[in-house]
């Protein structure tokens, strides 16, 4: 302040016109040396207070500006968590759906496969029934027939001997050849019904691969949405 001049100290005061024009507001006749007179005789302690007066309320309204912001930011973050924790609510809310969906899903399809499974099972006894229901009468069939040409081979006299051979070797061969496709039947059975079991846990495990698909896209899908609203309540405080 002491180097400064005297129409840069009445400037600093608000006294522009007084310190560009030492005419006005002085009265005629008043020139630099009435001003530096007023310069000289000026109370510094009565600048310096004002000064300090208002350093005090800048630093007053900081304060009271910084208190804002900080209540502000402490809102904010409660308003976060309101929402990170209705988001965590909806979210578990929406699992808890998709597993009761899931387990009914689940229970309906296995209520179903046992129904198939039994229709299956029904089919195939039923099968093997009628397979040996024809077993058995072939064999009595077998067992009449070589009864009867025991009885006509024994009445037979020596010179019918050869065709006698050929006959039961005929009857023979017959009762492998039936035995054989029993046989080929039985083995188609075990095939068919191996064939089917393996079909059954092939659809089971697609089922099971499909259905854990879908619940990580749809948790997927959730996750991004509730992180999209999470971004919106942020833009939105």
């Amino acid at each position: 302040m002491a180097n400064s001049s005297a129409p840069e100290f009445l400037a600093g005061l608000g006294l522009q016109k007084m310190a560009t024009n030492p005419l006005l507001g002085l009265g005629a006749g008043l020139g630099v040396q009435a001003v530096s007179n007023i310069y000289s005789t000026y109370d510094h302690s009565q600048f310096r207070e004002k000064q300090i007066q208002l350093s005090n309320q800048r630093d007053e309204a900081h304060r009271k500006m910084m208190d804002r912001i900080q209540s502000d930011h402490i809102a904010h973050l409660d308003q976060m968590s309101e929402a990170e924790e209705k988001s965590r609510e909806c979210f578990q809310a929406y699992r808890d759906k998709r597993e009761k969906e899931m387990a009914k899903i689940k229970s309906e399809f296995d209520e179903q496969q046992a129904k198939y499974d039994k229709e299956i099972d029904d089919s195939i006894k039923e099968h093997k029934k009628k397979v040996e229901s024809i077993r058995e009468q072939l064999e009595n069939d077998l067992r009449q027939n070589q009864v009867i040409h025991r009885r006509q081979l024994e009445s037979m006299d020596e010179n019918q001997r050869k065709e006698r051979e050929a006959l039961h070797e005929k009857l023979e061969n017959a009762k492998k050849e039936i035995a054989k496709v029993l046989d080929d039947e039985y083995r188609e059975i075990d095939i068919r019904m191996n064939e089917y079991l393996e079909e059954q846990e092939k659809k089971r495990e697609e089922m099971a691969t499909e259905k854990n698909r879908k619940e990580i896209a749809d948790a997927q899908g959730e996750n991004r949405r509730v992180v999209q609203q999470l971004e919106e309540d942020k833009r939105k405080h």
